[in-house]
């Protein structure tokens, strides 16, 4: 296979796949979550939860990679739908929290189990010589990004 062939396939692919993603991905939650949060906003809360350390909007738009003032935003909405709320902390009056409510950990836990489902139907589509394959060219991609 030459360069430019190469190129385009992969191109193609990863432009493919990033879209049949996010199709899947709005099609299948869109059946589970409640009809008043976005496939965005579940995200934001996946952010809130998986913060190593407690998470302040700093922290989770840090994450997100985007501004505090955009994320400012989405947590109002968020608090007003009832799946957010902000809690200023003890220590320093500053430092305001993030904590997911009963209904966002709902949200949650549909969004996770969506992605786990995804991720174990590739796994049962692999055979570990591929999945090995996959997991150093990932992780090659990964670094490019970084850069």
């Amino acid at each position: 296979m030459g360069k430019p062939q190469f190129k385009e396939i992969l191109s193609s692919t990863f432009d493919n796949m990033v879209s049949m993603y996010s199709l899947k991905e709005e099609r299948d939650l869109r059946k589970s979550l409640p009809a008043d949060i976005t496939i965005n906003e579940v995200k934001i809360l996946y952010a809130i939860v998986s913060s190593k350390s407690r998470p302040t909007p700093t922290i989770v738009a840090k994450k997100l990679n985007v501004t505090k003032g955009t994320l400012t935003t989405n947590i109002d909405k968020l608090v007003n739908k009832g799946y957010v709320v902000r809690m200023v902390s003890g220590s320093d009056a500053r430092v305001t929290y993030l904590i997911l409510t009963k209904d966002g950990k709902e949200a949650v836990a549909i969004y996770q189990e969506f992605h786990d489902s995804f991720i174990d139907a590739v796994d049962k589509k692999l055979d570990p010589y591929e999945k090995s394959l996959l997991l150093i060219a990932l992780s090659k991609i990964e670094d490019v990004l970084y850069e």
